[in-house]
């Protein structure tokens, strides 16, 4: 129930946040990169404080990155009338590289661990693809991140920039495959902390794409319907 915990605090608190996170982004990142070398330490360092310690796993395990994640998705998919479009867009990079910032303790820590395993990562196709998947969305997110910053946006032609984003939705949907893949063999073996996980995993993966065809949909339909008097004077 963690995960599913952590990513509910986490998208309210982004939602919350959304305006101090444009304002001040350079404090937002250099807290990230804080959080995520502290957390990494207390993982390989274990302390008795309980509240640290899940703090900490929820940051490892990139539970927090994955709430930022689906709430930087989803305000792409929400009613351009909404609150929460109107609240979180604007700050939808600055979240989005506050993501990937604390998605570093996760990746460096796990590619260290797989690579200890030598051979064995690649003896086993159950270890293999889901590695591999996860080097692909790694890759994806370096080049997303480094096209979130502003300095670089505005060098870049409009329309590769915009190509270059929409690659999101692949990184988003690599990184939910690669979570399922890993929590699939646990959840099958009868890992009710697996399964529950899965089963989050899966709800949010299916929402965001009720969320993005019906948004889709509602575009298609506005842009097909035609002008009226009204709409030709505004």
């Amino acid at each position: 129930m963690e995960l599913a915990i952590t990513i509910v605090v986490t998208a309210v608190a982004a939602v919350l946040l959304a305006p101090s996170f444009r304002k001040a982004p350079a404090a937002w990142y250099a807290g990230a990169v804080a959080v995520c070398v502290i957390c990494a330490y207390l993982t390989l360092h274990p302390m008795p404080y309980q509240v640290l310690r899940a703090f900490a796993f929820a940051v490892q395990k990139c539970y927090v990155a994955f709430g930022l994640f689906a709430v930087v998705m989803f305000v792409g998919a929400a009613p351009k009338t909404s609150v929460f479009f109107h609240r979180v867009m604007p700050a939808r990079a600055e979240l989005s590289i506050v993501a990937t910032l604390l998605s570093g303790g996760h990746i460096v820590l796990y590619t260290m661990n797989y690579l200890s395993t030598g051979s064995a990562l690649f003896s086993t196709p159950k270890m293999l693809v889901p590695f591999a998947m996860s080097v692909i969305a790694a890759v994806v997110l370096v080049v997303l991140f480094a096209t979130s910053f502003k300095r670089v946006r505005v060098t870049m032609p409009f329309n590769r920039w915009k190509f270059i984003q929409r690659f999101a939705y692949l990184f988003f949907a690599l990184i939910i495959l690669h979570a399922l893949l890993f929590l699939r063999p646990s959840a099958l073996n009868g890992s009710m902390h697996a399964a529950t996980n899965l089963a989050v995993y899966v709800l949010v993966g299916a929402a965001y794409a009720v969320a993005r065809i019906a948004r889709y949909m509602s575009d298609r339909k506005k842009a097909s319907k035609p002008e009226t008097l009204e709409d030709l004077c505004r």
